[in-house]
């Protein structure tokens, strides 16, 4: 696979770095972990809002009866009349379904969050093999979505990623202090 795919995608988007790191395995670093990062930054912002507190509480929330039910559903019309993004209008659609099914043992805060990330991640994924296809061959946006869509069942959606580490800058005293080799 060519290793420049990944200037099919605009640089201004967390997916250029998932892709990357699809196209070239080992050198870039981990692909799951490249996936996490793009969609807690595309999908998971509603999430860090007051918005996502309320949604997270209305969904903690323990579940006993009927009318426990219904509180739970008025609320998430309320929740998905004031999305602030698509991402959480999904996550609205995706908590609606999860309550039909009526799983009492399933953390449900947990598993919609799962679901809608993961929904959101091939959706990404399909959208990136596109642009990779609307440039390059169809063989290399195959290529692209079979190795992206492989990571995303090993990655952890259930927290935001660390960020990447970044080496820490030296001061002014440490270059002037530094030592230099001289030439005779």
């Amino acid at each position: 696979m060519r290793d420049d795919l990944h200037h099919s995608i605009s640089p201004n988007s967390p997916w250029r770095a998932a892709v990357r790191a699809a196209c070239s395995p080992g050198i870039d670093g981990n692909l799951a972990l490249a996936i996490e990062r793009a969609v807690w930054s595309t999908a998971g912002a509603s999430l860090s809002t007051a918005w996502g507190d309320s949604f997270k509480s209305l969904l903690s929330s323990k579940q006993n009866d009927f009318f426990d039910q219904e509180r739970l559903e008025r609320g998430l019309q309320h929740l998905e009349h004031s999305a602030p993004d698509h991402a959480a209008h999904r996550l609205c659609e995706i908590a609606y379904a999860a309550i039909q099914r009526e799983e009492p043992s399933l953390n449900l805060y947990k598993y919609v969050v799962h679901a809608t990330f993961e929904a959101h991640a091939e959706d990404c994924v399909e959208n990136c093999a596109a642009r990779v296809e609307s440039d390059h061959h169809q063989y290399q946006a195959r290529e692209v979505r079979r190795s992206m869509l492989a990571a995303i069942g090993s990655c952890n959606f259930s927290s935001p990623p660390l960020p990447k580490a970044r080496p820490s800058r030296k001061t002014i005293e440490d270059g002037l202090g530094m030592k230099l080799p001289v030439r005779l």
